[in-house]
């Protein structure tokens, strides 16, 4: 390969390399955040075990 093959390769490269990364950049300076303002859905979550269930699975196995 002739060097100026390689160099011709590498400013692609690097060309595509700058545009992917302008690209990414755009997407996620324009990509929506989702808020969410319902304390419904971000409340905590309380949660009980029945021991009576675990007994009888422990009794079925």
């Amino acid at each position: 390969m002739k060097q100026r093959e390689l160099l011709i390769m590498s400013i692609v490269i690097f060309l595509t390399v700058v545009a992917w990364i302008i690209a990414d950049l755009a997407h996620v300076a324009s990509s929506r955040h989702i808020k969410i303002e319902n304390t419904e859905v971000t409340s905590k979550i309380s949660a009980s075990v029945d021991t009576g269930i675990i007994e009888l699975l422990k009794t079925r196995f």
